[in-house]
């Protein structure tokens, strides 16, 4: 991402980077791919304390997409030593002001989800929180959070599939009267989750009206769900069913 801004950056200052580890990442940031190679070798060697002094970057980097995209590739190679780091990154982030907070947390947010999907989920769900806290001042902002929000909910309901994430998921669906991204059904078909079905019949009307594609893609949805979770139209999952959406459940099922 590395969305660039003018507002300054509040966030503490990095901590001093060794010598010749400071040397690996500039040559793993350079464009020379034979030093690349052996730079990053050396970084993955060092675990923790590489991933530290790359997530350290990446704050100082926040304005080059171009340099933040390599420090997340280092990032992933060095692995499971590499979540802590990137979990307490988020930490210095604890409100978001300006783009580059967004662009920053969101980037932190898929490394994590990346790194450990399960036990990123509780992290990803709070950064959704920030940025459902930020109040909007201008379009320019709402924009970015807007776009990243739904991008990391998606991120963080398909990589995990964790309940509070579907939740999440299904507050974009709200009462049907929204259309919505296809990327939301599809994680909610992946995910097989009961709550989801009720919320599926509610938009079916809207969403097909617009779009006969995105109509056969909840009723498929609908249909994996109920096979999941071994659905009947007297299941609890239908109580909240108006009889419209009752007509089309029953109809849906008799198709299962």
């Amino acid at each position: 991402m590395g969305i660039p801004d003018s507002e300054p950056d509040s966030r503490p200052p990095a901590a001093t980077l060794t010598p010749d580890l400071k040397t690996d990442i500039e040559m793993w940031l350079s464009h020379d791919v034979t030093k690349r190679n052996g730079s990053l070798v050396r970084i993955i060697a060092l675990g923790a304390t590489a991933a530290r002094a790359l997530v350290e970057t990446m704050f100082l980097n926040a304005r080059e997409s171009l340099r933040q995209s390599q420090l997340q590739n280092a990032l992933r190679e060095i692995g499971p030593p590499a979540f802590q780091p990137v979990a307490q990154a988020l930490g210095r982030i604890p409100a978001v002001k300006t783009t580059t907070d967004v662009a920053l947390l969101e980037d932190l947010t898929e490394l994590l989800l990346s790194l450990d999907g399960r036990r990123a989920a509780p992290v990803a769900v709070e950064q959704l929180a920030k940025l459902g806290a930020v109040p909007i001042g201008n379009r320019l902002m709402a924009e970015h959070i807007n776009n990243a929000r739904l991008r990391l909910v998606v991120k963080t309901a398909g990589t995990c599939c964790a309940p509070e994430a579907v939740e999440e998921v299904l507050a974009y669906l709200g009462d049907g009267t929204t259309l919505v991204p296809l990327a939301l059904i599809e994680v909610l078909e992946k995910c097989g989750d009961g709550r989801a079905l009720v919320p599926l019949l509610r938009l079916f009307p809207r969403q097909n009206a617009a779009s006969e594609h995105s109509g056969r893609q909840i009723s498929e949805a609908f249909r994996a769900i109920v096979k999941r979770e071994k659905l009947a139209i007297e299941s609890e999952a239908f109580a909240g069913c108006g009889a419209c959406e009752k007509e089309l459940a029953t109809r849906w099922l008799a198709k299962k």
